[in-house]
């Protein structure tokens, strides 16, 4: 057998040497096939073994096929099509509760939050800090949601991927380090989900908006009238549509520890803000304030003529009154409203500031948070508007 007769991991028979006889040859050629067998079934148990190990990460994943399959969309109007569908890891889960990895007992929701208004990064502001808090933003438009995950990434985009030339080098680094100071300083603060949030689940279309504004993106499109009342210089700029996966936050915070803190909830969701609450279901109650722009959805006639609705949204206030929430009387109406949960009071009055705003409330209030003194007077009834 010559030194040529080994490769790849098996051995083979090489012919007979110079003089051997032939029933000692044909010895050696059944060993040797012997060997190779015995070689070959130990990679074999290798490579199981190494799929078993695999299959391990997926409990639910019962058959190979199981990773992909089809999904028909859902709409108003019965539905858009079939599509293949694949399964991916999105996050961690602890190997002994099963439940997604959360280093804060502090977290945030960040419902909606396009390139222009992240408002998870004033959270991290006023909460910096892995331990402090922890920001779950969810949203639907690949664009936004792509960007402010790769962008806030400082592992992405940084003086070493400009430097040679990478595709973080085509994205302006002073300006990422401008607009998403937080989110690149804290980044491990923040999680992104490109996903819809609503009350059913599934996969359904979803405007993409207009490059001008891509935050006017939704499950609506806007009419044409307000199209042209906004984007009068950038008609031609519509992004157009996408099929998106669409979850209940309900389903989302099952996974969560059971010892979690929430801080907020905040929706901004282009008229489907209610259909959002309804999808958090009984754990709507665990949130200290929700704020959401609820006042475009049931608000006047007015509002209402913004978006073509293909379908009856319900009021907000019966489903934040039954979990125990009171309106801001400076924020009760409008296009952003801020609920306080009366249930959570005495939070408010342990705790050493909140995160109970939008962009436009925080702006609105000097860059600055409301006071739990005042949230509180909102809960007993006592605020007067100054």
């Amino acid at each position: 057998m010559n030194s040529q007769g080994r490769r790849h991991g098996f051995t083979q028979w090489a012919g007979p040497a110079r003089g051997m006889p032939a029933k000692v040859c044909f010895v050696v050629a059944l060993l040797s096939a012997w060997m190779g067998y015995r070689s070959g079934r130990a990679s074999e148990k290798v490579a199981l073994e190494k799929m078993m190990k695999v299959k391990a990460m997926f409990p639910n994943v019962k058959r190979d096929s199981d990773m992909i399959g089809r999904a028909d969309t859902f709409g108003d109007n019965g539905g858009v099509g079939s599509y293949l569908t694949l399964r991916y890891p999105l996050l961690l889960l602890d190997a002994s509760t099963g439940r997604i990895k959360c280093p804060s007992k502090h977290v945030a929701f960040d419902v909606g939050t396009s390139t222009a208004s992240p408002t998870g990064q004033r959270f991290i502001r006023e909460m910096p800090g892995l331990e402090a808090l922890h920001v779950f933003g969810f949203e639907a438009n690949p664009f936004s949601a792509n960007t402010i995950k790769f962008i806030g990434d400082k592992t992405y985009l940084n003086n070493v991927s400009d430097a040679f030339q990478t595709f973080g080098s085509l994205v302006n680094l002073a300006k990422a380090n401008h607009y998403l100071k937080e989110l690149r300083s804290h980044h491990e603060q923040y999680t992104m989900t490109n996903v819809a949030c609503s009350n059913r689940e599934g996969y359904t279309q979803f405007n993409l908006g207009n490059y001008a504004n891509i935050g006017t993106g939704g499950f609506f499109e806007l009419t044409e009238g307000m199209k042209k009342k906004v984007f009068k210089h950038s008609m031609q700029h519509f992004i157009g549509k996408a099929v998106v996966p669409v979850i209940r936050l309900a389903s989302f915070i099952e996974k969560l520890p059971a010892d979690l803190i929430y801080e907020v909830l905040k929706i901004d969701a282009e008229n489907a803000d209610v259909e959002i609450i309804e999808g958090t279901g009984k754990y709507l109650s665990k949130f200290k304030c929700v704020v959401g722009e609820f006042g475009g959805s049931t608000g006047p006639e007015e509002h209402n003529q913004r978006y073509v609705m293909t379908r009856q949204i319900k009021k907000h206030s019966p489903i934040l009154q039954a979990a125990g929430f009171v309106p801001h009387p400076r924020h009760s109406k409008g296009m952003n409203q801020l609920w306080v949960n009366r249930a959570l009071r005495a939070q408010f009055t342990q705790s050493k500031g909140n995160l109970c705003f939008s962009k436009e409330i925080y702006r609105h209030n000097g860059n600055k948070p409301l006071s739990d003194e005042e949230l509180v007077r909102v809960i007993d009834g006592t605020y007067q508007a100054e």
